[in-house]
């Protein structure tokens, strides 16, 4: 996930595992353009076992380039 998150460009803001349950929670940024096809991507990566929400969060400045 983590892999997956960094070749787009993305950023962690918070993970935490859910006590008492094998649950993984990861609250994290990701550029618009990079979302395309990103479920597939990671459910492939992790054979299935995430979950993705994707919402539209805020406006930032992004540095990333070509």
């Amino acid at each position: 996930m983590y892999a997956v998150m960094g070749r787009r460009h993305g950023r962690i803001l918070h993970a935490d595992v859910q006590e008492g349950s094998q649950m993984f929670t990861v609250s994290a940024v990701l550029p618009v353009v990079e979302s395309f096809h990103f479920a597939n991507e990671i459910r492939k990566q992790t054979s299935g076992k995430a979950n993705p929400q994707l919402s539209f969060s805020h406006w930032e400045v992004s540095e990333v380039c070509c």
